[in-house]
């Protein structure tokens, strides 16, 4: 294996295989010397199976299993034989080939929560040799214990999907039957998920009235308001800083400027009193944390939010009615279409509203607007 180090015909000998006369480079030669022995020892332990000629590839540089502070085994090449690669691994190869933000910050929460499953295990990483649908179920039980929500659920295997998709594409030996088995376990979970709520103005008026005793409730209440009154993403939410909220003396207003983590789109959020006020509360960073939807269900219970909610679906060609209480179900991402939702009520116009929420098409913005049953009454009433 070539270290790189020029040493000169005179510091060499040749018979004994040392350094003569420079005690600097035989020194560099011992450390890389027994780095080299500490990695081979880590990587036996993890793979003590592991044949000789493929531990001949890795310190060659024709394969690696992973990356190791202080040295770099192996090059940037791909990992050519799936015995030594483990899903995080293909994770980071996966992440080094990308260059859209979001998509490398998906999947590394995706190796983050994998890690944290594998740590339950007492092991570091699965060799995509031994990756299997029960493997991949106990990860979703791992993920379902954790109390996540079931759009966060989703979304970690849809990357995990996008992840395998991808090694298989690019010849990293990857079981397209485990890529169908996981895109059938996310789509499982989507069947089971009920739809997407919104509040309309009598209820969004019911959290703006309450008074929380709980600490925690008095949070998620100012939160959930300056989302519903700013319709942005929850990834824009979690990376919102007192950078990125700006004065105009033009306009004389403050207001928020975004560029979206999912879409790379640019808008203004304006700002009233009322949600800067929030913002300054809390030094410019909204108090949201993993368990803010359980806080959100609790603070919609205790304020009264127990509308039915009715979901009609078809599965193997019969119909299957499922009923909620609005506050079983709601979100924090109910707040976007709250936002849309009473903005229509209200009488903006489309485009002034996907101006502020970054929507690219009518299209899809349509999907945010819920309909409140006196909606439906006044078009009746039209024709009296």
């Amino acid at each position: 294996m070539a270290t790189g180090i020029k040493i000169k015909s005179s510091n060499w000998n040749n018979s004994r295989k040392t350094i003569t006369g420079d005690i600097n480079l035989s020194n560099q030669l011992a450390d890389i010397e027994h780095q080299l022995l500490v990695n081979l020892k880590e990587i036996i332990n993890e793979y003590p199976n592991l044949h000789i000629s493929n531990i001949v590839k890795i310190f060659r540089g024709k394969t690696r299993v992973g990356k190791k502070p202080g040295i770099i085994i192996g090059s940037k090449n791909k990992i050519l034989d799936s015995q030594v690669l483990t899903l995080p691994n293909l994770i980071d190869e996966y992440i080094e080939s990308k260059s859209k933000i979001s998509t490398k910050k998906n999947s590394r929460t995706l190796k983050s929560n994998l890690l944290s499953f594998l740590k339950t295990k007492n092991i570091t990483g699965i060799p995509l040799n031994s990756f299997s649908e029960d493997i991949i179920r106990d990860f979703l039980f791992f993920l379902q214990n954790k109390e996540l929500s079931i759009n966060y659920i989703e979304r970690l295997l849809n990357n995990m999907k996008t992840v395998l998709n991808w090694g298989y594409k690019n010849k990293y030996n990857i079981d397209p039957e485990l890529v169908n088995f996981v895109s059938n376990i996310k789509n499982s979970i989507n069947k089971d998920k009920p739809k997407m709520v919104t509040l309309f103005k009598d209820e969004f008026k019911k959290i703006k009235e309450y008074e929380p005793e709980n600490p925690r409730i008095s949070k998620i209440k100012d939160s959930y308001i300056f989302m519903c009154k700013t319709g942005q993403r929850l990834s824009d939410y979690k990376a919102l800083n007192k950078d990125s909220i700006i004065y105009s003396n033009e306009r004389n207003l403050w207001y928020w400027e975004i560029k979206q983590i999912k879409v790379e789109t640019n808008v203004i959020v304006p700002l009233n009193q009322e949600t800067y006020n929030i913002l300054k509360k809390y030094n410019f960073k909204l108090p949201l944390h993993s368990k803010s939807n359980k806080d959100l269900k609790e603070l919609a219970k205790k304020v009264g939010l127990d509308r039915e909610v009715v979901e009609n679906t078809t599965r193997n060609n019969k119909l299957i009615t499922t009923k909620y209480k609005l506050y079983d179900i709601i979100t924090l991402h109910s707040s976007r279409k709250t936002f849309v939702t009473i903005g229509i009520q209200s009488g903006i116009n489309d485009h002034v509203i996907t101006k502020v929420t970054g929507h690219s098409s009518i299209k899809e913005f349509k999907k945010y607007v819920g309909i409140h049953n006196d909606d439906i009454k006044n078009l009746i009433d039209v024709f009296n």
